[in-house]
């Protein structure tokens, strides 16, 4: 299905709050699948005003609805764009959020979690810490163990 730049998504575009947005990033939001309904639906969820040249890359990466729902639902509400995008780009995914909750990691920041998912610190590494160490160590350190080749 070939997506267009029609007077309905200009129109629509408008009545979302984007109102004049060049030819030069209309084209890109069609190619990207960046659809009207995509736009409302962060705006529900408390994105509004979003960018467009944010709006594109977090199509690109993988940025969708449903992710962001979970992160809510998860206690990250309103992380910013950038953010987002980089937390895909990493594989920070909704369920690796849960297995740290129910290790008792609960709301670690999101450069924390993206650190964590660069660094591997995975909840088997989590589980092997805690039991080696008889507490839980905290996220930093986990980081800094793993960086160091612990628990391999």
């Amino acid at each position: 299905m070939a997506l267009y730049v029609t007077t309905t998504f200009v129109r629509d575009l408008k009545s979302l709050g984007y109102s004049d947005v060049p030819v030069s990033q209309l084209i890109p939001m069609r190619v990207h699948k960046i659809s009207t309904d995509f736009i409302g639906e962060l705006q529900a969820l408390g994105y509004k005003d979003v960018p467009i040249d944010q709006l594109i890359p977090m199509r690109i990466h993988g940025v969708s609805i449903d992710y962001v729902r979970g992160l809510k639902e998860l206690g990250y509400a309103n992380v910013p764009p950038e953010q987002l995008v980089s937390m895909r780009i990493h594989g920070v995914s909704i369920e690796y959020i849960k297995e740290l909750k129910a290790l008792g990691y609960d709301q670690v920041l999101v450069s924390q979690l993206i650190s964590m998912v660069i660094h591997k610190v995975t909840p088997d590494f989590i589980r092997k810490a805690k039991e080696r160490s008889q507490t839980a160590p905290p996220v930093e350190e986990l980081i800094r163990m793993r960086i160091r080749g612990r628990f391999n």
